[in-house]
């Protein structure tokens, strides 16, 4: 078997090729990576939906897959919050918030990217960074070993994975945030912390500046080890 493994740059997924089978392999980012802001999409949904506003004139979206053209390129936030102008010829939209998170690449590129994001559209009025940090790399379970029979299912007749429902059952930790979810023995997933990073945009209409570590500006927070929220902004 030849198998070769490709790492693209500044990306979360990873390529790996086999030359035999010809099969190409594409792992892609978890959902844990989605996750830190699926529950803050829901909060601001309800909140912008309870705020008076006329219909026909603008139209607020928060989206996960929005596209942003910056310096020549497009690049997908993990959220965008847009308002769109329903008169006139054609729409008018403004990005009104950007959410990164940090899971599968690292710091410095993320807040390099956030940095960009927030240059070109000086329209912004607030954005925010997730960091997520794992206890331990993820690992797949070692073939023929104890987890790996577990979870094959004995009803099918291929061997194939067990159902959702079968798999969850299996699992053998409470559901607290520092706990490891451990299904048959197996360690899948443990959240060290989680870092949020938010800015907003100044009274004057002074762009966000990532840099700025002011508090009437930023607020910095950890969730997960005991540690507490360290700032607050004060709006």
């Amino acid at each position: 078997m030849h198998l070769t493994i490709l790492s693209i740059p500044h990306s979360a997924n990873r390529l790996t090729y086999d030359y035999n089978e010809l099969v190409l392999i594409i792992d892609m980012p978890s959902n844990l990576h989605e996750e830190s802001f699926d529950y803050f999409k829901e909060c601001l949904t309800l909140a912008i939906a309870s705020i008076p506003y006329n219909r026909k004139i603008i139209h607020p979206q928060i989206s996960m897959n929005y596209c942003l053209k910056i310096e020549g390129k497009t690049v997908t936030p993990d959220l965008t919050v847009t308002i769109a102008a329903m008169l006139g010829p054609t729409k008018s939209v403004v990005v009104s918030g950007l959410g990164e998170c940090a899971l599968s690449e690292n710091k410095v590129h993320v807040f390099t990217k956030m940095w960009k994001e927030v240059t070109v559209h000086l329209e912004v009025d607030f954005a925010i960074i997730a960091l997520i940090k794992e206890a331990m790399p993820y690992e797949c379970p070692i073939p023929n070993s104890t987890t790996f029979k577990t979870l094959i299912s004995e009803d099918d007749a291929d061997h194939g994975p067990l159902s959702l429902r079968a798999f969850i059952r299996q699992r053998s930790t409470p559901r607290q945030f520092n706990n490891p979810i451990k299904v048959a023995e197996h360690n899948w997933c443990q959240v060290e912390s989680v870092e949020y990073f938010v800015w907003t945009k100044g009274v004057n209409g002074t762009p966000i500046n990532i840099n700025n570590r002011d508090p009437q500006r930023m607020a910095y927070g950890v969730s997960g080890n005991h540690r507490i929220l360290l700032s607050n902004l004060r709006h």
